[in-house]
């Protein structure tokens, strides 16, 4: 690879199989390249996996739409029938950084009910 912006060739440190459950039971696996970027990250997962699957994203509704018309949350955000909004968290998962050292894996669930008002604080 090559960095046009620094004109300096990048490598990549490790290769990852990551695995993501949407949904009730869709499990959709993709593998993808670790590399430095200088960025303040390792990892920006994007959303090539997405649509060879059939999955649309409605950003305007912000869910995403699986093949079986099933819908997914995206973000918590206010909607008319809510009182109060919650702010611009994920609904669920983990709230700290992820750390997973190499060859090793970790399982965290989404809820599927809504969290208290005081789980996430800005």
């Amino acid at each position: 690879m090559y960095n046009i912006l620094k004109k300096e060739k990048m490598s990549t440190t490790t290769r990852v199989t990551a695995k993501f459950t949407l949904g009730r039971n869709r499990v959709y696996g993709f593998e993808f390249w670790v590399m430095d970027h200088n960025a303040g990250s390792e990892v920006v997962l994007g959303t090539e996996f997405m649509i060879p699957t059939g999955i649309r994203l409605d950003l305007f509704n912000a869910t995403a739409k699986l093949p079986a018309e099933e819908m997914v949350p995206l973000v918590k955000s206010l909607s008319v029938d809510e009182d109060s909004a919650e702010g611009i968290h994920v609904t669920g998962g983990p709230t700290k950084n992820l750390q997973i050292p190499a060859g090793e894996w970790i399982v965290f669930k989404l809820q599927k009910r809504k969290p208290s008002l005081g789980t996430h604080v800005n």
